[in-house]
């Protein structure tokens, strides 16, 4: 494989020539600029176009540092962060750090050494300083879904207050009152405690008592899901609903459900969180809140390309996984008589933080007619983006 030091040889220049030449940063009289020209055609030479972006000062490569790929929410994110990356003309060099300091500390040190232009990190563990340190006020990375307190730098946040008051009260609505949480670890991880706070509000707000017995903490895999639902069953007093701070939380439910011959959503209602693509394949399918992986994604690298704030705060909303384009159901609780039978549908209002994002009620439709689309926003502070898919209704049932 020809080298700039044969190209510079056959063409009668230093190697120094050849490459400022190549670079765009020198300009040659026309004949030594044939002669280098004949000479790479010659040799059939083909530059480095990595070490072409360093020598002027970027790589022109965004780095995506996250625990894993395997969980769907971060894959998506990934796919995202990827499709719009190349859109932007950038690289994308994906760093795995299964959740360990030393290797987020490896691809932050990447920043250092021109590997990377920019760094896109999501932690999914409870920081105790090491990596707000190791971040300081770095300008070029931006922390994403779960925060890292104390660093200041850009960062793309869910409300998660809010997700967790209106899958809740979503609930509520539905007539339930022995409503349960399960999430990951309660210390450390803001999502964990956030989307706690908004389900006690909601249960404050409704003048339901809150009870310990009805909230599990451990992890936001699968398999406490499953372990979670188990405990909660047990219980004197099971729950009737669940607000699951997770949709792979909630698949393990829905497994360990379905092994009890448990019906959803006649016998137990569950709402999800993250609205991720899997959960429109579930079975049964099940309401959940918009997080979207992919407006975070994309999100991202718009900041990477010109940041100009701190912080944005992406509304969730609650969404709905059809299937054969019928609404979700979540019922009220069972009771020892009667029939389910359908009220009418609920539909988010979309906006920003502070606007009037309530459930609005529209009695009397059959399911054909309860189905709406609209289209609808996430909002962010000091943006709007659009929302990938339009939004469609949420059924709520009642006993007759």
């Amino acid at each position: 494989m020809s080298t700039i030091r044969d190209v510079a040889e056959v063409a009668r220049v230093s190697k120094a020539t050849v490459s400022r030449y190549l670079n765009g940063t020198l300009a040659l009289p026309p004949d030594t600029a044939e002669r280098i020209d004949a000479a790479i055609l010659a040799l059939n030479y083909r530059q480095n176009s990595l070490a072409l972006r360093l020598s002027l000062g970027s790589s022109e490569t965004i780095g995506l540092a996250m625990p894993d790929v395997a969980n769907p929410f971060f894959a998506e994110i990934a796919d995202e962060v990827e499709l719009a990356a190349s859109e932007r003309g950038y690289g994308l060099s994906l760093c795995i750090t299964r959740n360990q300091f030393d290797r987020e500390s490896l691809y932050v040190g990447w920043l250092d050494t021109q590997h990377l232009d920019g760094l896109i990190l999501v932690s999914n563990r409870p920081d105790d300083g090491s990596l707000r340190a190791l971040i300081g006020q770095r300008r070029n990375i931006v922390i994403i879904d779960e925060d890292v307190p104390g660093a200041e730098v850009p960062k793309v946040l869910v409300d998660n207050v809010q997700g967790g008051y209106l899958a809740t009260q979503h609930l509520i609505q539905a007539g339930h009152r022995r409503i349960a949480h399960v999430s990951g670890r309660p210390r450390g991880l803001f999502t964990v405690q956030e989307r706690c706070e908004g389900y006690r509000r909601a249960l404050a707000q409704a003048g339901i008592a809150f009870d310990e017995a009805l909230v599990c903490f451990g992890s936001y895999e699968r398999e406490f899901g499953a372990t979670a639902l188990a405990g909660l069953l047990a219980l004197p007093s099971p729950p009737t609903a669940i607000f699951a701070a997770s949709d792979y939380l909630a698949v393990g439910m829905l497994e360990a459900l379905r092994d009890r011959a448990v019906n959803v959503p006649r016998d137990m209602s569950i709402v999800g969180f993250d609205d991720m693509e899997f959960a429109s394949l579930l079975m049964p399918p099940i309401s959940t809140m918009r997080q979207s992986a992919r407006d975070l994604g994309r999100t991202d690298v718009d900041m990477r390309k010109s940041i100009d704030a701190l912080s944005y705060l992406v509304e969730p909303l609650l969404a709905q996984n059809p299937r054969l384009g019928q609404p979700v159901r979540v019922c009220r609780p069972r009771p020892h008589k009667g029939e389910v039978s359908v009220l009418g549908s609920h539909r988010v209002r979309s906006g920003t933080r502070g606007s009037n994002r309530g459930i609005s009620h529209h009695p009397h439709r059959s399911h054909s007619a309860g189905l709406h689309s609209r289209n609808l926003t996430l909002g962010l502070k000091g943006m709007e983006l659009p929302a990938r898919e339009p939004h469609r209704t949420i059924a709520v049932a009642r006993v007759s």
